[in-house]
């Protein structure tokens, strides 16, 4: 039965690959990596607040998931967003 979780994983990897949502989610992870230095590299002079700083990341971090469902529904093309083909 080895084989049987294999070819599942094989389908479940193309198919993330086909609906492009790897793509996506490397895309979300460098501009919450961007977004998270910059804040970092500003926050001591704009004053702002400790908090603030962990609530941008806990927001990040929080935030991987929806971007990887909208992934899977969702495509970007020339055309605009559309809905991925089943």
């Amino acid at each position: 039965m080895a084989g049987g979780w294999l070819a599942t994983s094989k389908r479940g990897m193309a198919e993330l690959r086909r609906r492009r949502v790897l793509r996506a989610l490397g895309a979300y992870v460098v501009g919450g990596w961007v977004l998270l230095q910059v804040a970092n590299t500003v926050a001591g002079p704009l004053g702002i607040a400790l908090w603030a700083q962990k609530a941008l990341i806990i927001a990040v971090v929080a935030g991987v998931v929806p971007a990887a469902i909208l992934a899977w529904l969702y495509d970007l093309t020339r055309a605009g967003i559309v809905r991925t083909p089943d």
